[in-house]
């Protein structure tokens, strides 16, 4: 296989994926209509190690929030590589889904990158790739 073509099935393949997850975030969004404040009650700390051993510290807070009926605990989705991006006692505005409480989304700062980056980086790869064969290959 050229190189080409496995580098057109890889941007192809994180082009599909950051679609995909897009998708999937426009429609959390999408149910997550009612809007609360939420506390935060503690914040997860998580540590990963790449292959060199060098470790990463990315934090998750996890909120309390009133849905109008009943309080609910939950953890968020979105981690931060910030220590102090979120603090104990910290109230942040939440949209949460009104037929399932326990999922909600941040209202601000709690979209995700990645799809974005998964898209661009594959545009590029295949605007790259179609600007090589296309022009300079000829």
């Amino acid at each position: 296989m050229e190189a080409t073509t496995a580098l057109l099935i890889v941007s192809g393949a994180m082009f599909l994926i950051g679609l995909i997850v897009l998708i999937v975030d426009r429609k959390r969004r999408s149910r997550c209509t009612m809007v609360t404040t939420g506390t935060v009650v503690s914040v997860l700390r998580e540590v990963d190690t790449d292959e060199n051993g060098r470790k990463e510290h990315s934090y998750r807070p996890v909120f309390d929030y009133f849905t109008g009926t009943q309080t609910v605990r939950r953890e968020s989705r979105t981690a931060v590589k910030s220590k102090g991006k979120f603090r104990v006692g910290d109230v942040h505005e939440i949209r949460f889904n009104p037929n399932k409480p326990e999922e909600f989304i941040l209202s601000k700062g709690g979209g995700s990158t990645a799809p974005g980056i998964f898209l661009m980086i594959a545009a590029v790869a295949i605007a790259a790739v179609t600007i090589y064969f296309g022009y300079i290959k000829k």
